[in-house]
């Protein structure tokens, strides 16, 4: 078996394990969850799903998604 650069010294039949730990979703995919949780926050139309909003709620706090969340304001870079 030969080490394999990219997953830290493991073995080259680790690459389908490595593969699963980066994220399933495109970049384009992540570009439009991005553009949809601002568009919540801002009132504006979005793709959300209540329970997706649930769930962020529940890892980030009552606050997430709303006005009074610390984090108000971001900015994408290298967005299309």
């Amino acid at each position: 078996m030969s080490d394999d650069v990219n997953s830290g010294g493991a073995a080259a039949d680790d690459d389908d394990d490595d593969e699963n730990f980066w994220s399933k979703e495109t970049e384009n995919e992540i570009l439009v969850r991005i553009r949809s949780l601002d568009n919540f926050v801002n009132g504006k139309p979005h793709n959300l799903q209540d329970d997706e909003v649930l769930q962020m709620r529940e890892l980030y706090g009552k606050d997430f998604l709303t006005k009074k969340y610390y984090l108000t304001e971001f900015e994408v870079l290298n967005a299309e």
